[in-house]
Protein backbone atom coordinates (compact mmCIF):
# COMPACT_ATOMS: atom_id res chain seq x y z
CA UNK A 1 0.00 0.00 0.00
CA UNK A 2 1.31 3.46 -0.85
CA UNK A 3 0.82 4.81 2.66
CA UNK A 4 3.44 2.44 4.04
CA UNK A 5 6.12 4.45 2.25
CA UNK A 6 4.92 7.80 3.59
CA UNK A 7 6.09 7.28 7.17
CA UNK A 8 9.65 6.67 5.98
CA UNK A 9 9.88 9.36 3.31
CA UNK A 10 8.48 12.92 3.59
CA UNK A 11 8.63 13.27 -0.22
CA UNK A 12 6.25 10.35 -0.57
CA UNK A 13 3.86 11.95 1.91
CA UNK A 14 3.94 15.14 -0.17
CA UNK A 15 2.92 13.22 -3.30
CA UNK A 16 0.09 11.47 -1.46
CA UNK A 17 -1.11 14.79 -0.04
CA UNK A 18 -1.23 16.29 -3.53
CA UNK A 19 -3.21 13.35 -4.89
CA UNK A 20 -5.53 13.45 -1.90
CA UNK A 21 -6.21 17.15 -2.46
CA UNK A 22 -7.07 16.49 -6.10
CA UNK A 23 -9.55 13.81 -5.09
CA UNK A 24 -11.48 16.24 -2.95
CA UNK A 25 -13.56 17.96 -5.63
CA UNK A 26 -14.91 15.55 -8.28
CA UNK A 27 -17.10 18.23 -9.83
CA UNK A 28 -13.98 20.02 -11.04
CA UNK A 29 -12.56 17.09 -12.97
CA UNK A 30 -11.50 19.17 -15.96
CA UNK A 31 -9.15 21.11 -13.69
CA UNK A 32 -7.46 17.95 -12.48
CA UNK A 33 -9.77 16.89 -9.66
CA UNK A 34 -11.69 13.69 -9.25
CA UNK A 35 -13.11 11.12 -6.85
CA UNK A 36 -12.10 7.55 -6.22
CA UNK A 37 -14.51 4.75 -5.49
CA UNK A 38 -12.45 2.50 -3.24
CA UNK A 39 -12.96 -1.16 -3.97
CA UNK A 40 -15.03 -0.53 -7.09
CA UNK A 41 -15.00 -3.45 -9.50
CA UNK A 42 -13.62 -2.66 -12.95
CA UNK A 43 -16.43 -3.20 -15.50
CA UNK A 44 -16.00 -6.03 -17.97
CA UNK A 45 -13.95 -4.97 -20.96
CA UNK A 46 -13.78 -6.30 -24.47
CA UNK A 47 -10.73 -8.51 -24.05
CA UNK A 48 -10.07 -11.33 -21.60
CA UNK A 49 -6.93 -12.57 -19.93
CA UNK A 50 -4.43 -14.14 -22.28
CA UNK A 51 -5.81 -12.62 -25.48
CA UNK A 52 -3.01 -10.05 -25.69
CA UNK A 53 -0.14 -11.99 -24.18
CA UNK A 54 2.30 -11.61 -27.09
CA UNK A 55 4.78 -8.73 -26.92
CA UNK A 56 3.74 -7.54 -30.37
CA UNK A 57 0.14 -7.21 -29.25
CA UNK A 58 1.14 -5.00 -26.35
CA UNK A 59 2.21 -2.24 -28.72
CA UNK A 60 -0.89 -2.31 -30.91
CA UNK A 61 -3.78 0.15 -30.64
CA UNK A 62 -6.77 -1.77 -29.31
CA UNK A 63 -9.86 -0.60 -31.19
CA UNK A 64 -12.09 -3.16 -29.47
CA UNK A 65 -11.30 -1.68 -26.05
CA UNK A 66 -12.07 1.86 -27.20
CA UNK A 67 -15.38 0.73 -28.67
CA UNK A 68 -16.13 -1.00 -25.36
CA UNK A 69 -15.33 2.26 -23.55
CA UNK A 70 -17.73 4.17 -25.80
CA UNK A 71 -20.42 1.51 -25.32
CA UNK A 72 -20.03 1.73 -21.53
CA UNK A 73 -20.68 5.48 -21.74
CA UNK A 74 -23.76 4.92 -23.90
CA UNK A 75 -25.11 2.27 -21.53
CA UNK A 76 -24.60 4.64 -18.59
CA UNK A 77 -26.40 7.40 -20.54
CA UNK A 78 -23.32 9.62 -20.33
CA UNK A 79 -23.52 10.06 -24.11
CA UNK A 80 -26.43 9.89 -26.54
CA UNK A 81 -26.90 7.44 -29.40
CA UNK A 82 -25.87 10.12 -31.89
CA UNK A 83 -22.78 10.96 -29.85
CA UNK A 84 -21.91 7.28 -29.66
CA UNK A 85 -22.21 6.92 -33.44
CA UNK A 86 -19.98 9.96 -33.95
CA UNK A 87 -17.45 8.57 -31.48
CA UNK A 88 -17.27 5.26 -33.34
CA UNK A 89 -16.85 7.04 -36.67
CA UNK A 90 -14.09 9.30 -35.36
CA UNK A 91 -12.26 6.42 -33.69
CA UNK A 92 -12.40 4.43 -36.92
CA UNK A 93 -11.08 7.32 -39.00
CA UNK A 94 -8.34 8.27 -36.53
CA UNK A 95 -7.13 4.69 -36.11
CA UNK A 96 -6.81 4.27 -39.88
CA UNK A 97 -4.22 7.04 -40.06
CA UNK A 98 -0.65 6.04 -39.20
CA UNK A 99 0.34 8.98 -37.03
CA UNK A 100 2.26 9.42 -33.80
CA UNK A 101 -0.79 10.51 -31.83
CA UNK A 102 -2.83 8.77 -29.18
CA UNK A 103 -6.28 7.63 -30.27
CA UNK A 104 -8.84 7.27 -27.48
CA UNK A 105 -12.46 7.94 -26.58
CA UNK A 106 -11.36 10.73 -24.26
CA UNK A 107 -9.21 12.33 -26.97
CA UNK A 108 -12.18 12.35 -29.34
CA UNK A 109 -14.51 13.83 -26.73
CA UNK A 110 -12.06 16.58 -25.80
CA UNK A 111 -11.31 17.27 -29.46
CA UNK A 112 -15.04 17.74 -30.10
CA UNK A 113 -15.27 20.10 -27.11
CA UNK A 114 -17.78 17.72 -25.54
CA UNK A 115 -19.70 19.78 -22.97
CA UNK A 116 -20.04 16.96 -20.45
CA UNK A 117 -16.42 15.79 -20.46
CA UNK A 118 -16.10 16.73 -16.78
CA UNK A 119 -19.07 14.52 -15.93
CA UNK A 120 -17.72 11.66 -18.04
CA UNK A 121 -14.35 11.81 -16.25
CA UNK A 122 -16.04 11.70 -12.85
CA UNK A 123 -18.27 8.80 -13.94
CA UNK A 124 -15.32 6.77 -15.25
CA UNK A 125 -13.23 7.66 -12.20
CA UNK A 126 -15.87 6.33 -9.83
CA UNK A 127 -16.68 3.26 -11.91
CA UNK A 128 -13.08 2.18 -12.43
CA UNK A 129 -11.50 3.40 -9.20
CA UNK A 130 -9.08 5.69 -11.04
CA UNK A 131 -8.85 9.17 -9.46
CA UNK A 132 -8.61 12.14 -11.82
CA UNK A 133 -5.35 14.04 -11.40
CA UNK A 134 -3.62 16.98 -13.06
CA UNK A 135 -0.27 16.00 -14.55
CA UNK A 136 0.72 19.67 -14.43
CA UNK A 137 1.11 19.24 -10.67
CA UNK A 138 3.88 16.67 -11.11
CA UNK A 139 7.44 16.96 -12.32
CA UNK A 140 7.80 13.76 -14.30
CA UNK A 141 11.29 12.42 -13.77
CA UNK A 142 13.23 10.45 -16.42
CA UNK A 143 13.35 7.33 -14.27
CA UNK A 144 9.54 7.24 -14.22
CA UNK A 145 8.91 8.34 -17.81
CA UNK A 146 11.38 5.83 -19.24
CA UNK A 147 9.74 2.78 -17.68
CA UNK A 148 7.43 2.34 -20.68
CA UNK A 149 8.53 2.34 -24.34
CA UNK A 150 7.49 5.45 -26.25
CA UNK A 151 5.52 3.51 -28.87
CA UNK A 152 3.56 1.80 -26.11
CA UNK A 153 2.76 5.10 -24.39
CA UNK A 154 1.44 6.65 -27.59
CA UNK A 155 -0.50 3.70 -28.98
CA UNK A 156 -1.92 2.40 -25.71
CA UNK A 157 -2.41 5.74 -23.95
CA UNK A 158 -0.44 5.21 -20.74
CA UNK A 159 2.33 7.07 -18.92
CA UNK A 160 4.20 6.57 -15.63
CA UNK A 161 4.27 9.95 -13.91
CA UNK A 162 5.63 9.15 -10.44
CA UNK A 163 7.43 6.45 -8.47
CA UNK A 164 6.72 5.77 -4.81
CA UNK A 165 9.03 3.17 -3.35
CA UNK A 166 8.74 0.16 -5.64
CA UNK A 167 5.29 1.21 -6.87
CA UNK A 168 4.47 3.22 -9.99
CA UNK A 169 1.71 5.80 -10.47
CA UNK A 170 0.32 5.60 -14.00
CA UNK A 171 -2.22 7.60 -16.01
CA UNK A 172 -4.25 5.67 -18.56
CA UNK A 173 -6.64 6.94 -21.20
CA UNK A 174 -8.81 3.82 -20.99
CA UNK A 175 -9.17 2.54 -17.42
CA UNK A 176 -11.75 -0.04 -18.56
CA UNK A 177 -8.99 -1.92 -20.38
CA UNK A 178 -7.91 -4.63 -17.94
CA UNK A 179 -5.32 -6.06 -20.30
CA UNK A 180 -3.67 -2.64 -20.54
CA UNK A 181 -3.21 -2.62 -16.78
CA UNK A 182 -1.71 -6.10 -16.84
CA UNK A 183 0.62 -5.18 -19.70
CA UNK A 184 1.83 -2.08 -17.84
CA UNK A 185 2.64 -4.03 -14.69
CA UNK A 186 4.40 -6.70 -16.73
CA UNK A 187 6.50 -4.19 -18.66
CA UNK A 188 7.42 -2.03 -15.66
CA UNK A 189 7.89 -4.95 -13.31
CA UNK A 190 6.15 -2.93 -10.60
CA UNK A 191 2.91 -2.74 -8.70
CA UNK A 192 0.98 0.05 -10.42
CA UNK A 193 -1.71 2.45 -9.24
CA UNK A 194 -3.86 3.89 -12.02
CA UNK A 195 -5.24 7.38 -12.55
CA UNK A 196 -7.12 9.46 -15.13
CA UNK A 197 -6.18 12.81 -16.61
CA UNK A 198 -7.35 15.07 -19.42
CA UNK A 199 -6.12 13.94 -22.87
CA UNK A 200 -4.53 17.35 -23.48
CA UNK A 201 -2.53 16.99 -20.25
CA UNK A 202 -1.49 13.48 -21.24
CA UNK A 203 -0.28 14.67 -24.65
CA UNK A 204 1.59 17.61 -23.13
CA UNK A 205 3.30 15.39 -20.56
CA UNK A 206 4.29 12.91 -23.25
CA UNK A 207 5.73 15.67 -25.41
CA UNK A 208 7.51 17.29 -22.47
CA UNK A 209 9.01 13.97 -21.43
CA UNK A 210 10.61 13.52 -24.84
CA UNK A 211 11.77 17.13 -25.24
CA UNK A 212 13.06 17.19 -21.69
CA UNK A 213 15.57 14.47 -22.42
CA UNK A 214 13.76 11.58 -20.77
CA UNK A 215 14.75 8.65 -22.91
CA UNK A 216 11.95 6.06 -23.10
CA UNK A 217 12.98 2.42 -23.29
CA UNK A 218 13.15 1.46 -26.94
CA UNK A 219 10.79 -1.14 -28.33
CA UNK A 220 12.57 -4.47 -28.70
Amino acid sequence: HLKQYASADPAVQEVLDRIGAMAGAPEAASKGHGGEAAGTQIPVSATGAGQKSADKGRFAFNMAEELAFAWNLLEAKEISQDEYSSLVQDLTEMSSVDSATTVSVLHVLEGRAFKSLDRVLVHVSKECGTPVISLACFEIKPEAFSLLPYDFMVRRGALVFELIGKDALVVVMNPYDRQLRRDIETMTGRKCHFFLTLPSEFDKALDSGVKGGSQPVEKK
